[in-house]
């Protein structure tokens, strides 16, 4: 996403980001994934009410074991990897698929 956010919702993925990989279609895999904490998220969540050291420090004193989830989904094809936009919207798409199937 490039932003913080409620960690309940998905915000519009920044494609300025992925300036790096455009036009690496050949040479580079693209593959999307995210963090998911179940039942956690918009606990876990770091907002723009705190400063990112504050939510470091406000995870680390949880007590007890912190469930993750990491999914990596499969590679973009050479068809959703023309430019920047592309990519942006269809990781952002597989994405929320993926986080809304959990």
């Amino acid at each position: 996403e490039g932003t913080t956010g409620d960690g309940v919702h998905i915000l519009p993925f920044k494609s300025s980001l992925l300036s790096a990989v455009e036009g690496s279609e050949h040479t580079v895999a693209i593959r999307p994934a995210c963090v998911d904490y179940p039942h956690l998220n918009a606990e876990i969540a770091w907002t723009d009410r705190e400063s990112g050291l504050a939510n470091f420090a406000r995870i680390l004193a949880r007590p007890g074991r912190l469930p993750v989830a990491v999914h990596l989904l499969d590679p973009l094809d050479a068809d959703h990897r023309s430019n920047r936009k592309i990519i942006a919207t269809t990781a952002e798409r597989v994405i929320a698929a993926k986080l809304a199937s959990e």
